[in-house]
Order: C-alpha cells, then structure tokens, then sequence
C-alpha cells in the first residue's frame, strides 16, 4: 500500500498516509510495518490473523507516546483477549479476559488487568477531566488491579473492583505515605471506597460512597485522623 486514504462517514473518522505490506498466504493474512496517520497523530502496525473461521490475531501498534500488543482469539460470539499489554506515557497495562459479542446487542466485556499509573499522566490520558485534576496538584506512581464487567459502553454501571497501592502520593500539596485503597462498584455505585495511609506521622482513613451516575460525581465521606502532627 501507497498512500493510502480509509474515511467513514458514519463514524466521522479518516486514516490517512497508509504505507506498508499487506499479505496473504493461507490461512494466514500478515501485515508489516504498515503505517497510518489517525487524528493527526502517525502510528506502526505489525501482525497477522489466522483461520478465518476461528480467528486468532496478533498484532503491535506503536506511537510516540503509545504501545500495544494484543494476542486474541474468537469463537463464535466471543473474543478472548489470551494477553492485552500497553503503555501510555509513563504509565502501564496489562489485561487479559471476555469480549462478547451478541448479535444486535452491545459488547459486553470481562476482563481484569493490572498495572501501573503515573499520576503525572492524569490529565492526558483522561483529557475531559484535565482542569479537575490539574487543580488536585497529584504526583506519584499507582500500582493497579482490577477487574471489570458490563457493557463496554456504559462503564458507570460496570461490576468493578479496584485495588491501588504506593508507597508515596501528593495531593493539593499534602503528602501522603503508604496508601492502600480498595473499591467495588456495581449498578452506578462505588461503595464503599476505602482509603488508608500515613499522614504528618499519624494514620488517615477515608470511607466514601461515590454516585457514578451523575456528573461530577457526587459522594459522601467519613473522615479519620489519627495521632496526625499537623503544626
């Protein structure tokens, strides 16, 4: 491929400059340092696809500030994603699971990941919410795990868990040593979300319930400091 120019009209989306090698031997369609420009940002793929009838794909795609590996297999509704692992910025993923795909229905996913999240990265990886957190001042490194489940359009109403541990994390200028927090959500509810740490020598723990249907995300919480130095 030279130059090559892909638009759809219902999804108001174009890939442009698509260059590269696009093969096929049966079973097997391969492409090779196949390049493309999305939303003004150029991104390299490599991979393959075998067994039409029962698919299983491999395949890279890498950016400036991205990479992605996926390994997945479909059965008749179902994809299963064997590994997903990524990067984006200073942060990391990887994930493995269910996507199901129903015949006029929408997919529904299963999957649990893990990784790590540089707080730094907020507010690019989650641009609709980058004044939000700009104003929390947050700095340190996550370590994540979770797990996730319900349709891949409506994440306010997935089943989810969610485990976050680090060492050292600031926000709004304090300092907070040995955080722990551990939620679950389901039907547009987290609750209860639990955070512990040290503070200015003392303990801290926050018990939360958070309202996901709404905007700004309502919550209530219950506050607790313990032998907290904060002269």
């Amino acid at each position: 491929l030279k130059d090559v120019a892909i638009e759809s009209l219902k999804l108001k989306q174009s890939l442009r400059s698509i260059n590269g090698t696009i093969q096929y031997h049966a079973p097997t369609l391969s492409w090779k340092e196949l390049s493309l420009t999305w939303q003004d940002k150029p991104y390299l793929l490599n991979g393959y696809v075998q067994d039409f009838t029962r698919p299983y794909l491999v395949t890279s795609l890498k950016s400036e500030d991205i990479t992605l590996d996926i390994e997945a297999r479909k059965k008749d509704d179902d994809i299963r994603v064997e590994s997903l692992t990524g990067r984006w910025f200073g942060s990391s993923l990887n994930a493995s699971g269910l996507v199901s795909l129903r015949k006029g229905q929408e997919p529904v996913i299963d999957l649990v990941a893990s990784g790590k999240v540089s707080l730094e990265d907020l507010p690019r990886i989650l641009p609709m919410y980058a004044k939000e957190i700009t104003d929390l001042k947050l700095g340190g490194v996550l370590q994540v795990k979770a797990s996730i489940k319900g349709l891949a359009s409506d994440w306010p109403h997935w089943n989810s868990t969610l485990s976050v541990t680090t060492p050292s994390l600031s926000c709004m200028g304090y300092q907070i040593e040995n955080v722990d927090l551990e939620t679950a959500a389901k039907d547009g509810t987290a609750d209860p979300l639990e955070i512990k740490g040290n503070l200015y020598g003392g303990d801290l723990g926050i018990i939360s319930t958070i309202n996901l249907d709404r905007n700004g995300f309502p919550f209530e919480s219950t506050f607790k400091l313990d032998k907290t130095n904060l002269e």
